[in-house]
């Protein structure tokens, strides 16, 4: 289980790193696109209700594309790894289950059966669990 949770975080600090890389690297291509094309001088190409050419306007809708672009960037990367997560957690519940059914010739006989009774039930959940998320 641990084993899982330790590759559970290595995917989420990757797909957070890759995430933000490809945003600070469009961010820069698209400001060394900006100084060729004069006629597109915002971050986002579209169309504005208002005039982005004044000084206020231009600088405060290029810091809300900016910060928009963080914010979505944290949102791609949080849902895709917290998928990832699920799925890992599930793995990790099935070799507890493994492990506890190897382990149950340890116990009296006695104790088999309550042991073996809790691990179908941890099994149940565990299928609810996967069947419910539908990974």
């Amino acid at each position: 289980m641990l084993k899982l949770a330790k590759i559970t975080r290595i995917i989420t600090i990757i797909s957070s790193i890759l995430c933000y890389l490809v945003t600070a690297f469009f961010v820069m291509l698209r400001f060394y696109s900006m100084q060729f094309d004069k006629t597109n001088k915002m971050f986002v190409r579209g169309y504005y209700p208002y005039d982005i050419s004044v000084s206020p306007n231009y600088e405060l809708t290029m810091i809300g594309q900016c910060i928009a672009g963080s914010c979505s960037t944290t949102i791609y990367s949080c849902v895709d790894t917290f998928i990832a997560m699920l799925v890992l957690h599930a793995c990790g519940q099935i070799s507890n289950l493994k492990n506890e059914l190897r382990e149950i010739r340890l116990h009296e006989k006695t104790d088999v059966q309550a042991k073996l009774k809790k691990i179908v039930e941890k099994h149940n959940y565990v299928t609810r669990f996967v069947l419910k998320g539908n990974y």
